[in-house]
């Protein structure tokens, strides 16, 4: 029985782990930083794509 537990804590500690650094690596639109796009010459085109 501690063999099950243990392994079930392990299997859930590793989906934890995938939320969180999913959660980590896909916070880039709450930085103000990057919601900033700057042109400096007015004769290019800018193409912009959000996926």
């Amino acid at each position: 029985m501690n063999m099950r537990l243990l392994v079930t804590f392990i299997f859930l500690g590793m989906f934890m782990f995938a939320i969180d650094s999913y959660a980590l690596n896909n916070n880039g639109p709450h930085d103000p930083e990057l919601k900033k796009i700057t042109i400096s010459d007015p004769g290019k085109k800018l193409v912009l794509q959000l996926d």
